[in-house]
């Protein structure tokens, strides 16, 4: 009884295939499809990092706009007018309208620029008279 090893192709090269090995085109191939596979990875971490900025630069302008309208909350109501103030790297402009003894309604914006380009966030809160 006599066995075939692959090394022995003269005796029998087409029991095994006419080739052993990879050819150069398929470890390209494979190369490629794991680079992208990998940069496919690559981008997670970064599109995250991303997303946290965003979320943390969003919850620092709502506690800015909230802290601003609790602060004109504090103001006597014929005296909330218009206004705008720079914080940091925030703009807060808000606007009254209902300039009445009863109510008035503040309307405030939050502007920041940020990795993706301006941002806003708009408020808005109802004062009323505590005389009624």
């Amino acid at each position: 009884m006599k066995i075939y090893f692959a090394r022995d192709r003269g005796v029998c090269g087409r029991c095994f295939g006419s080739h052993l090995g990879f050819t150069l085109v398929e470890v390209l191939i494979s190369l490629v499809i794991l680079v992208i596979i990998l940069m496919g990875l690559a981008i997670v971490p970064i599109m995250s990092t991303q997303l946290l900025s965003d979320s943390i630069e969003r919850e620092k302008a709502i506690q800015l706009g909230v802290g601003k309208l609790d602060q004109l909350e504090g103001f006597p109501l014929n005296e909330i007018e218009a206004g705008s103030e720079m914080q940091g790297e925030f703009i807060l402009s808000w606007d009254v309208s209902g300039n009445n003894s009863i109510g008035k309604s503040v309307s405030l914006d939050v502007i920041w620029m940020s990795l993706k380009g301006p941002k806003t966030i708009s408020l808005t809160r109802q004062y009323a008279s505590g005389d009624q």
